[in-house]
């Protein structure tokens, strides 16, 4: 009992220690602002609106860096960063390393520490060995699986609800396109309906247990207080099961006597230098989570926006209609404006990512009006808000709009603000196949059906940004 007991007596100390306002000695430093309390903090960064809370503050108190409380438990404050100079600075910087903390859901969730969150060679020898899976020759294979796999789903669950006028939770159907696709296309499996309910019921376990229960409070963010909730135990049992799915893809295809070398899960099972099948497994089901979600989410805000911007919709679908081939419209440019606009808004990992500092940095800034220097010391952990970054006033007309003509000629800065894949070594390995699958789903359903609102739902980050409880109608045109 002392532990919780000590843990409760000093979080409430902390949690009321009163937010310091730099002096001009130290203005250095980025500002402290946004927040009253650790307490305030704490629970602005744990709620679904957090990337709506750092942009509010960037944009209030008008600074593009600025630093959280003291935290507990840590040396440095986190700084924020909502301007892409400073942003692609830190992620390019090759001694920038990837903190684990931020990554506690897929450590959780795979039970171990996984090619995402590892450092050193644990993480090199498996991107090298996976790199060539996502090359354009590559994606040009898994485009056929995308377009099958789509035009299943078309017939199974988008032309019914067209018949019958009955609405659809677009984020859980498309969810159903980028499962399949996933294991298809990198883990050559066919999911059945079984084991795909199975999975997404698990995964929206993990994701609720560890990826916002945990964040709820203290007593349940960390060992051991957080094994005294029975919600613990439930993300654990499903971990499992996930884990077990994914040991059953490898071994299926360990079985089978014709092998696909440019799949995913053809080079991680040919990849020496993992140490066991365990690592193998957890990494499988990394890529199971981080190439399915980040892509549904991504096309269920597509079709969103559309819906909610009809004259947008209506001039993609005219201009698809006369595209000669699928193949045309795939690659359709005013497609790709809708696609980068999407993403601008709704970028799929919304909060940011972070990285500790392994140099220090100095950027020229205005605060309180004043031309400053700021330091960011090293050692410093930084996060890279992609959703303030990609709203940027200074950068952006009318950052709120959906606007995809903006992307018909952009600026230079433009171009370098759009972020939602990263940048620097550890920038998302999958972009190309996740550009690709938003690209044929999005040709095929905007080119023959028409989407309207029913319920607008909300837009929510669960360890990814997404649509929560958005209802679209569907009818065939």
């Amino acid at each position: 009992l002392a532990v919780p007991l000590l843990t409760y007596y000093f979080w409430q100390r902390i949690s009321k220690r009163e937010v310091h306002v730099p002096e001009e000695s130290e203005i250095n430093l980025p500002p402290q602002v946004g927040f009253d309390t650790l307490k305030d903090f704490m629970a602005a960064m744990s709620s679904p609106d957090a990337p709506d809370a750092i942009l509010q503050i960037s944009r209030e108190n008008k600074v593009s860096i600025f630093r959280s409380p003291k935290l507990p438990f840590r040396k440095n404050p986190l700084v924020f960063l909502t301007d892409y100079q400073s942003a692609r600075k830190v992620l390019e910087d090759p001694k920038s390393r990837k903190p684990a903390q931020p990554g506690q859901f897929f450590i959780d969730t795979t039970s171990g520490m996984n090619m995402l969150f590892a450092r050193g060679q644990r993480w090199r020898h498996v991107r090298k060995a996976t790199s060539a899976a996502f090359s354009s020759n590559n994606v040009k294979f898994m485009v056929e699986a995308i377009s099958s796999v789509t035009d299943k789903w078309i017939k199974d669950i988008l032309e019914p609800s067209a018949k019958t006028g009955e609405g659809i939770d677009i984020l859980k159907e498309v969810a159903k396109i980028t499962t399949s696709v996933i294991a298809e296309a990198a883990f050559d499996y066919e999911l059945s309906d079984a084991e795909h309910n199975q999975f997404r019921s698990d995964l929206s376990t993990c994701l609720f247990e560890f990826g916002v229960v945990c964040n709820s409070s203290v007593w349940r963010k960390f060992e051991p207080t957080r094994r005294l909730f029975p919600g613990y135990y439930r993300g654990k049992r499903a971990s499992r099961r996930l884990l077990s799915q994914c040991e059953k893809m490898l071994q299926a295809y360990r079985a089978k006597p014709m092998k696909q070398p440019h799949k995913v899960i053809h080079m991680i099972d040919a990849d020496p230098e993992y140490e066991n099948d365990i690592e193998r497994i957890r990494d499988l089901l990394v890529y199971t989570i981080a190439g399915h979600d980040t892509s549904s989410n991504a096309i269920a805000f597509a079709l969103y926006e559309l819906a909610k911007n009809s004259n947008e919709q209506t001039k993609l679908r005219n201009i698809l209609q006369k595209c000669a081939s699928d193949d045309e419209a795939y690659r359709c440019p005013e497609l790709k404006y809708v696609m980068r606009e999407t993403l601008r808004l709704r970028p799929p990992v919304a909060i940011g990512i972070a990285r500790v500092c392994g140099q220090e940095f100095v950027f020229e800034r205005k605060y309180n009006g004043k031309p400053v220097q700021i330091t960011i010391p090293r050692g410093f952990p930084c996060l890279t808000s992609f959703y303030a970054i990609q709203r940027d006033e200074n950068v952006f007309a009318n950052p709120d709009t959906f606007d995809p003509s903006r992307w018909a000629s952009p600026s230079e800065e433009m171009n370098k603000a759009l972020l939602p894949f990263a940048i620097g070594p550890r920038n998302c390995q999958g972009q190309a196949l996740a550009n690709a699958e938003i690209s044929v789903v999005l040709s095929k359903l905007c080119r023959k059906y028409e989407f309207g609102i029913i319920e607008e739902g909300r837009a929510a980050t669960i360890v990814f940004y997404k649509p929560v409880g958005t209802i679209l109608s569907v009818k065939a045109v």
